[in-house]
């Protein structure tokens, strides 16, 4: 696998070669995660593990790993994916897309390379043999991989909660309860989706009413 992205350092002052080989396949990765995906898909039958389920694979992908070993992590990806998936649901957290990949998947990935590739030699630079800079001075870890993991998150959070603070002064992050029922685009702009809503079906279905046509303008509120 090539990786045009992932510096090497010759020499503390010289630039960085960035392009450079790894023995992991991204293939097989994918494989891995798109077998497990379509499992569960099936099982479940749900189709969204289709797709979810190669991405996962990458998303655990590492380049220190031999390519049997990317296939062997990648089949577990899907696995966490689907529990975390499922679990925001459950929650009726609105994000099913992002959380089982990055945070979850990817922590997955993380974990396993510090359990299979625990005391692998890592980092410095060529040509140095003592010292901070010595050539693979540094080895992986399963600790180290967890206070990473921890660090990363605990920064994205940090991060989040601050931006979040800021644009809810700016622009509004939250908008009423049965704004989100009718949609902003029918509250601010009459116009309906070519979808029918949850609320619309609930709705019918207690009133026995007919459907409504789609496209049709909402009907300005009257108060009274």
């Amino acid at each position: 696998m090539v990786i045009p992205s992932c510096p090497f350092f010759f020499d503390p002052e010289a630039l960085a070669v960035s392009v450079t080989m790894a023995e992991a396949s991204d293939g097989l990765a994918w494989a891995g995660g798109a077998i497990t995906g379509a499992i569960i898909a099936y099982a479940t039958r749900k189709y969204t593990y289709l797709p979810l389920g190669p991405l996962a694979g990458y998303v655990s992908g590492f380049d220190v790993w031999m390519p049997w070993l990317t296939f062997v992590v990648a089949l577990g990806a899907p696995i966490v994916a689907y529990l975390i998936y499922e679990f925001t649901c459950k929650r009726l957290i609105d994000e099913h897309k992002l959380i089982p990949l990055f945070p979850d998947a990817g922590v997955y990935g993380l974990i396993m390379v510090g359990i299979f590739k625990a005391g692998t030699p890592r980092s410095g630079y060529l040509g140095f043999e003592g010292g901070d800079f010595a050539f693979q001075h540094a080895i992986i870890s399963l600790m180290m991989q967890l206070a990473g993991v921890a660090v990363v998150i605990g920064l994205g959070v940090i991060t989040a909660f601050i931006l979040s603070l800021i644009l809810e002064r700016m622009t509004a992050l939250r908008v009423e309860d049965d704004m989100q029922v009718d949609g902003l685009d029918a509250r601010f702009w009459d116009i309906r989706t070519d979808v029918q809503t949850l609320a619309e079906i609930q709705e019918q279905a207690a009133t026995g009413g007919g459907t409504v046509p789609r496209g049709a303008p909402m009907k300005p509120e009257t108060k009274g």
